[in-house]
């Protein structure tokens, strides 16, 4: 999966090694590096808004071993400088991996600008058809492939042969699948754009968002995942809840559409002031349907709320 393969990385640090991690990371990636490999491995981590690289350079110590981000990241699509972190980071000789699982390497490589690893959870965008679990670690250095390639098979973190064939597969009509989903996510964000009970949209290309030079500097496109706030908790829950073609997951890159709200499932172990806002935010992964009866799902489920 895709957090074997992050616990894979993590295998090359040694006991007393500092990690410095986006501060907005896919729950189970915090939960590992703060329940896991402080409890058991003695590996620390801070936390840092890395959209700030003032933050980066203050956060790095003597035992710093490696950076670990996501750009866009997991669900609020905070854009991060791969070039400008990865200077910084080479200069101290700290290892930097970007988790790349919203993107996808159709829109965006971060090999290109610097990074050592780049983080993909194959059970998304490379599977694309929700059938198949895997996670990818890919690297342009000799030396780290070979110590990556010894953990997983002294651990037994390996993909499978059947789940290898299925993401194979689905690697070959890549382009074609994202390329209808961002059509598809441009389309359903202009009837969000319209709708009253929709608060703050996240999108990274959207003029709005802060980052978004940044993002095209080094990404091609926007990818398929969009993030909408509403007024309450209840609100969130009863769109969730009210949606049909929508399939409530806390996976998404699929040729289907799904949503999900982060606060309850993916991000649940975020007990912090952070964990309001993810209670009133849905994450949408937009697929491949029509476009037309996708915003007519979000609009009855909408017209819903308040009743």
């Amino acid at each position: 999966t895709g957090m074997a393969a992050i616990n894979a990385l993590t295998g090359i640090l040694k006991t007393g090694s500092h990690i410095i991690a986006g501060d907005d990371l896919y729950g189970g990636t915090q939960r590992l590096l703060v329940q896991r490999l402080a409890e058991y491995r003695g590996i620390n981590s801070s936390f840092v808004d890395l959209t700030d690289v003032t933050q980066l350079e203050l956060a790095i110590k003597p035992d710093t071993k490696m950076i670990i981000f996501e750009t866009p990241s997991n669900p609020l699509q905070k854009i991060v400088d791969i070039k400008a972190v990865t200077t910084i980071a080479h200069r101290h000789g700290i290892i930097v991996a970007v988790d790349n699982s919203f993107m996808s390497p159709w829109l965006q490589q971060p090999l290109n600008f610097g990074a050592d690893v780049v983080i993909h959870s194959a059970t998304k965008y490379l599977s694309g058809h929700a059938d198949a679990c895997g996670g990818f670690l890919v690297v342009n250095n000799e030396e780290l492939a070979t110590k990556l390639a010894f953990i997983q098979n002294a651990e037994g973190s390996a993909l499978a042969p059947f789940e290898a064939w299925l993401i194979l597969r689905g690697i070959k009509t890549l382009g074609l699948r994202i390329s209808a989903q961002e059509q598809n996510a441009k389309a359903v964000i202009k009837f969000l754009q319209q709708q009253k009970v929709v608060g703050k949209i996240y999108y990274p290309t959207l003029e709005t968002h802060p980052g978004v030079k940044i993002h095209m500097r080094q990404a091609s496109g926007g990818g398929n995942i969009i993030a909408i706030e509403t007024a309450t908790t209840e609100d969130a829950i009863t769109i969730a809840n009210s949606c049909t073609l929508f399939k409530r997951t806390v996976s998404f890159g699929s040729v289907c559409s799904s949503l999900n709200i982060p606060g309850y499932t993916s991000h649940r172990a975020i007990k912090d002031k952070k964990n309001k806002l993810l209670r009133n935010l849905l994450r949408l992964s937009i697929g491949i349907e029509n476009h037309c009866d996708l915003t007519a799902d979000l609009a009855q489920a909408f017209a819903l709320v308040g009743k």
